[in-house]
């Protein structure tokens, strides 16, 4: 790959400068081959002997292999860098990947708690509660007599209303909360019982006075019943004394 193409894909300023490194290394390799291929194809009168067995490089090959040592240790140095980040990146990477193996963890557990919650609350919302087996009059009944439950028991909160007070004072405006019990379900149902008890209350009082009523016709039936009774023992005496007159 060359370097063009390879910094076109890799970021890291470490990898980048390895890389131009490693071009130079390249380039400097290939200058080097060439000179050197040079040197053998036109070799000069100083050097018509094999190549440099017995005497020292021109000056500009040992030019040359001095650039090129001098790039392959800093190469080597590079290396041993990039090596190193290498192995922090690699430990990095299983320190991430574990925590997010802990996070994912955590969430799934999450969702299972979550799940479970809603099921509780589900079976608490279910459960048969004994005032709804309370023998009450009828929602249809209710709601004729109290129009105004049809729509508070569908609040969700309680209806605000601005205190007067402070508005002619002018100390600004301030909230006051109604009672807790005049809205939603819990307060439609609390509504409906206390009706029930109020109707109640009123049958038994009805109840009272109706027995009232009846032990007194009680005592006056027996009361007439008694004189009822005198009544024929007199007619009965009558009728004795008048068949004994009509006998004489």
């Amino acid at each position: 790959m060359a370097f063009d193409d390879a910094s076109s894909v890799v970021t890291d300023p470490e990898l980048v400068s390895f890389l131009e490194i490693n071009s130079r290394l390249q380039d400097e390799a290939l200058a080097l081959a060439e000179l050197l291929s040079t040197q053998a194809e036109n070799p000069s009168e100083e050097t018509s002997a094999p190549p440099y067995l017995d005497q020292d490089p021109p000056q500009d090959i040992q030019a040359a292999y001095q650039r090129l040592n001098s790039i392959v240790a800093v190469l080597r140095g590079q290396n041993r860098r990039v090596a190193h980040i290498t192995r922090q990146s690699k430990a990095s990477t299983a320190a991430s990947r574990a925590e997010l193996d802990r996070l994912h963890l955590s969430l799934q557990n999450l969702y299972y708690e979550q799940k479970h919650l809603l099921g509780e609350i589900a079976t608490c919302e279910n459960f048969p509660h004994p005032f709804q087996r309370l023998p009450m009059v009828s929602e249809e009944t209710f709601l004729g007599l109290h129009p105004e439950w049809k729509e508070k028991r569908l609040l969700k909160e309680p209806p605000v209303k601005m205190d007067q007070e402070s508005e002619e004072v002018g100390e600004g405006e301030t909230a006051q909360v109604e009672n807790a019990e005049a809205y939603g379900e819990e307060g439609y149902m609390k509504a409906r019982i206390k009706e029930e008890r109020k109707e109640r209350e009123e049958l038994g009082k009805t109840v009272q006075e109706l027995s009232k009523k009846k032990m007194e016709l009680v005592k006056e039936n027996a009361k007439r019943k008694e004189e009822l009774g005198k009544l024929d023992k007199d007619l009965e005496h009558f009728i004795d004394v008048s068949t004994n007159l009509l006998d004489l």
